[in-house]
């Protein structure tokens, strides 16, 4: 069986959020295997052969609207990876990143 054709990713443009590394990381590089053109957003530098990578901190809705102003029109899928796990006395940044960012991109 061939992923490329079953999961037909091939010469479409993507959106993966978190993709610098992790869980994000490995499924912005199956995109990658799978040939889609993979736009990649994180807050940490991204080192991988993406179509365009978005160093953007995702609790901040104007950075989130600077790169959704420069996405492609079309999008065939857009992967919401990111987030952050909660922490004492930073909850509204957790909420900003795990929530709100979700929200905005999706839209």
């Amino acid at each position: 069986m061939d992923l490329k054709k079953l999961f037909g990713y091939e010469g479409k443009n993507v959106v993966i959020t978190g993709a610098a590394y992790g869980m994000s990381g490995s499924a912005t590089e199956l995109l990658l295997e799978l040939g889609a053109n993979v736009y990649a957003i994180d807050v940490n530098p991204i080192d991988l052969p993406v179509k365009k990578a978005y160093q953007a901190d995702l609790s901040d809705k104007k950075q989130i609207y600077k790169v959704i102003s420069s996405l492609p029109k079309k999008i065939a899928a857009l992967f919401l990876c990111h987030g952050i796990a909660g922490f004492k006395g930073r909850e509204l940044l957790v909420q900003k990143v795990n929530f709100y960012s979700q929200k905005y991109m999706t839209e």
